[in-house]
C-alpha cells in the first residue's frame, strides 16, 4: 500500500484547484486529510478552503468523521475569544467543504467572515478576506441566501453595533449592490428603535447603493431633529460674531476637480467673507496646488478625518458640529447631501444652510433656505437659484509646459491624419452625443470636409457611437476615442469643440473660450446652422476668423453669467 506525506497531499489540493477537480480526487483528499492531520489531532492548513471552487459542484456524501469533528467546533465557536474565532473560522469550513456540504458551509463561513472588520491587522482575517476577493467564486443563489441571512430584522438587531457595521461595509465590498430592499427596510427599524448611530450608518449604505429618494431624506430629517431636542444639543448663538463675516462649505473631499476648482473660484470673489472648508474625508495629495490658492485667499481648512479618524458617523456628525458652533459662520453651504449633512441641517448648525447642487439634483432634507447652482444650464428648475461664479484663469489654461506638450502631441497626431486635418472635439460628452439627429449631422460634416476628423475623450460606453458612424458610412479611421487620456492636454489639441446643447459642463465652456478655441453646440431646432457653422470654421482655419469667434462667444457667455445672482444676492434673500 502506497504512503503518503503532507506534501503528497499538498499535492493533490493543488492539482485538485487547478484542474476541474474529480470526485475521485476529493475523495481522496478528505480520505487523507483524516489520515494525515486530523487523527493527530492537527489541523490543515489554511489553503485548503481554495478546494470549494471546485467541490461545490461535486456530489459528495457526508462522511461521519467529519461530522464527529465539526459539530463540537461549531458548539464552542459562539464561546471562544476573537483570536480563535479567525482561526477556527476556517477551519469549519474545510470540515464543511469535505464533508459535502460547501454551499451550506460557504454561507455559514461568510456570515461567520462578515462580522469581523476587513481593515483588520490580523494575519488570518487578511488571508480569509483576500481569499473572498480575489479567489471565492460564490454563486447567485448563495448570494442571495446569505444576503437574507446577514439582514435578517431578528439576526442583525441581535448584533453589537461594531459587527453590524462590518456586515454593511462587507456586504458593500464583497458581495454587490442587491441589498438595497434590506437595507431601507433596516434604515426604518432604526429608527423606530432610536438607534441613530446605526440609522446613520445604513443611510449612507442606502446612499452608496443610490437608493436614496426623499421620503427618507425627509424621515430621516425628522428623527435627527428629534433626537436632538432629547439628547439637548446646543443651539447656535443667536448672535454673530463682529468682524468679517464667515462662510462654511461642507465637501467630501477637498480635491483639485469641478468641486474644488468651483469653491476655490468663489473664495477668490467675495473679499468682504472669509470661508472655512470643512472636508469630511482626507484631502487627496494631489491637490496640494488648489489648497495652497484656497488658503491664499483666507480660506481655513477643517479635515474631519483628521481629527476623528475611525470613529462612526454619528461622532462624526457631532464633532463638526461642535466646530461649526464654536466657527459661528453665518451660513454653511452643503456640496454633498450625505447623512453628515443631513444631520447638521436637521439639527440646525447655523442660521443660514443652503444646499449647493452640482448635478441639479434638489433635496428633501429639512431646514434648507436655498437651494443653489453655478450651472446655468440648471436654470430652468424652478427649485434652484443659479448664482455666478469665474473660474480662475489658470484652472482653465494651465502651465505653459502643458500647452507645450500639447503641441508636440497635436504635432504627432497630424503627421498621422494629415497636416491639413481639423480637429474636433467632445470632452466627457460620450452619453449627450450618443443619438442619431447629432451624428446624422457629423455625418453630414465628415462628407462635406474630408479633412475633418474627430476626437472625443472621456469614459463611458462607445458602443452606440461606434454603430453609428457605421450606419451613417463614415470612415472609422477619421474618429479616435480618448478614454484614459488627459481632459487639460485634449483642451489644447483640438481645433473645435462641438457638443449637445444639454451639455451642464460650464467648466469646459469656460475652459475652452480661455484657450481660444471655437465652440459650437448642437440643438436639433439649429442643425443646418450647427452643420454650417462647424463647416465654416473648417474650411477657414484663418486665425482672425476664429479669434473674431470666440470674443462673440465670450460676450454672449459673459451676458448670461451677468444675468444670475451672486451669492452675495442669494445669503441677502435667505
Amino acid at each position: 500500500m502506497q504512503r503518503y506525506t503532507i506534501e503528497d497531499l499538498n499535492a493533490l489540493v493543488r492539482e485538485f484547484c487547478k484542474t476541474d477537480g474529480t470526485l475521485e480526487l476529493l475523495e481522496k483528499i478528505r480520505e487523507l486529510t483524516l489520515l494525515l492531520y486530523v487523527s493527530k489531532g492537527d489541523i490543515p492548513p489554511n489553503g485548503f478552503i481554495e478546494l470549494f471552487n471546485n467541490a461545490q459542484f461535486l456530489d459528495i456524501k457526508p462522511m461521519e468523521a467529519y461530522r464527529k469533528n465539526i459539530t463540537p467546533l461549531k458548539e464552542c465557536y459562539p464561546n471562544l475569544q476573537k483570536v480563535e474565532k479567525e482561526l477556527l473560522n476556517i477551519v469549519i469550513f474545510i470540515f464543511d467543504i469535505l464533508n459535502g456540504e460547501s454551499k451550506k458551509g460557504v454561507v455559514a463561513f461568510l456570515k461567520r467572515t462578515f462580522l469581523f472588520s476587513a481593515s483588520s491587522a490580523s494575519i488570518q482575517l487578511r488571508y480569509t478576506f483576500n481569499f473572498i476577493e480575489h479567489t471565492l467564486q460564490l454563486e447567485a443563489q448563495e448570494r442571495e441566501i446569505l444576503l437574507n441571512e446577514l439582514l435578517d430584522k431578528e439576526y442583525f438587531f441581535g448584533l453589537s453595533f461594531e459587527e453590524q457595521k462590518n456586515i454593511l461595509e462587507n456586504i458593500k465590498n464583497f458581495v454587490g449592490l442587491q441589498a438595497l430592499d434590506a437595507m431601507r427596510i433596516l434604515l426604518e427599524e432604526s429608527i423606530k428603535r432610536n438607534d441613530i448611530a446605526l440609522q446613520m450608518q445604513l443611510y449612507a449604505m442606502v446612499d452608496s447603493l443610490q437608493g436614496m429618494d426623499a421620503t427618507i431624506e425627509k424621515n430621516s430629517s425628522l428623527f435627527y431633529a428629534q433626537w436632538a431636542e432629547q439628547e439637548k444639543l446646543p443651539p447656535i448663538e443667536s448672535e454673530i460674531p463682529n468682524g468679517k463675516k464667515q462662510i462654511g462649505i461642507i465637501v467630501d473631499t477637498l480635491a483639485d476637480n469641478e468641486v474644488g476648482r468651483a469653491i476655490l473660484s468663489l473664495t477668490s470673489s467675495l473679499e468682504e467673507c472669509s470661508f472655512c472648508i470643512y472636508s469630511l474625508n482626507e484631502t487627496e495629495t494631489n491637490s496640494e496646488l488648489l489648497i495652497t490658492q484656497c488658503i491664499a485667499n483666507g480660506c481655513s481648512i477643517y479635515s474631519l478625518a483628521k481629527r476623528v479618524p475611525k470613529g462612526d458617523l454619528l461622532e462624526k456628525a457631532l464633532v463638526l458640529r461642535e466646530r461649526i458652533l464654536k466657527d459661528a459662520p453665518i451660513a454653511i453651504i452643503t456640496t454633498t447631501p450625505n447623512t453628515i449633512s443631513n444631520f447638521l441641517f436637521a439639527t440646525r448648525s447655523a442660521k443660514q444652510q443652503l444646499f449647493w447642487s452640482f448635478h441639479g439634483d434638489v433635496r428633501a432634507m429639512n431646514n434648507i433656505e436655498m437651494q443653489i447652482s453655478h450651472k446655468i444650464a440648471y436654470k430652468e428648475n424652478r427649485k434652484l437659484k443659479i448664482f455666478t461664479i469665474y473660474e480662475q484663469s489658470e484652472f482653465l489654461i494651465g502651465t505653459a509646459e502643458i500647452e507645450e506638450q500639447a503641441q508636440k502631441i497635436k504635432k504627432s497626431f497630424l503627421q498621422q491624419m494629415g497636416e491639413e486635418s481639423v480637429i474636433l472635439g467632445t470632452i466627457d460628452g460620450v452619453q449627450r452625443i450618443d443619438n442619431d439627429a447629432y451624428m446624422q449631422d457629423i455625418a453630414l460634416i465628415m462628407k462635406k470636409n474630408p479633412n475633418a476628423i474627430y476626437f472625443i475623450c472621456g469614459s463611458g460606453d462607445t458602443a452606440g457611437i461606434k454603430q453609428k458612424i457605421e450606419r451613417f458610412n463614415m470612415d472609422t479611421n477619421r474618429f479616435t476615442f480618448m478614454d484614459s487620456f488627459d481632459k487639460h492636454l485634449f483642451g489644447w489639441i483640438i481645433d473645435i469643440y462641438v457638443d449637445s446643447v444639454s451639455a451642464t459642463y460650464e467648466h469646459t465652456i469656460d475652459e475652452m473660450i480661455n484657450k481660444q478655441k471655437p465652440i459650437v453646440l448642437y440643438s436639433e431646432e439649429e442643425s443646418q446652422n450647427f452643420v454650417a457653422t462647424v463647416s465654416e470654421l473648417i474650411e477657414k482655419r484663418d486665425e482672425k476668423f476664429y479669434e473674431d469667434f470666440v470674443k462673440k462667444a465670450l460676450k454672449s457667455w459673459n451676458k448670461i453669467k451677468k444675468e444670475q445672482s451672486s451669492l452675495r444676492d442669494i445669503l441677502e434673500e435667505c
